[in-house]
């Protein structure tokens, strides 16, 4: 993952699974909504290669 990454999950921030927008790529957390825990995953996972 690199910055591109972070700033993808945080782009889609308050999304949850009934909206149209939500996509399941970025809820790295699977708990239905990108949120907070998404982005610390992202972030988490700085320079590693095929995270999701």
């Amino acid at each position: 993952m690199a910055i591109n990454d972070v700033e993808a999950v945080a782009a889609h921030w308050g999304l949850d699974s009934g909206n149209p927008a939500w996509n399941r790529l970025y809820d790295l957390v699977s708990n239905g909504v990108i949120d907070a825990a998404d982005v610390a995953a992202a972030a988490s996972a700085w320079g590693q290669v095929g995270c999701y």
